[in-house]
């Protein structure tokens, strides 16, 4: 809660986000099975562990009496521009360039969460 504790924080969420990044980037150039598990795997994983103490450090910094109503508004936030257009987008993106070969199609998939 102090201010060494959130330059913790985002030194972490920086680190983390640099190796999903990578992970993202290698992956769109590699086309073995299992290492393309593996690394959607940690971009999840590394993606993933850097949303509870972003949302902490954004929670934070909010006047303590409208926090409640902060914390709501984000969650909507999240769900809606995050996790529903998260599915819906990549699909569009496939359907609209279906001429071409799936694996051109999975790699800008990968290419635009950069």
């Amino acid at each position: 809660k102090d201010h060494r504790g959130m330059v913790r924080s985002l030194k972490l969420c920086t680190v983390f986000g640099a190796i999903a990044t990578a992970c993202g980037i290698v992956l769109s150039c590699v086309d073995i099975y299992w290492f393309v598990v593996a690394g959607l795997w940690a971009v999840l994983f590394f993606g993933g562990s850097i949303l509870p103490p972003a949302t902490g450090m954004l929670i934070a910094v909010v006047d303590p009496g409208i926090r409640p109503f902060a914390n709501a508004m984000s969650m909507v936030a999240y769900n809606i521009m995050g996790y529903s257009l998260g599915s819906i987008l990549p699909g569009a993106i496939m359907t609209w360039l279906s001429e071409g070969p799936m694996k051109d199609q999975h790699y800008s998939v990968l290419i635009w969460g950069m």
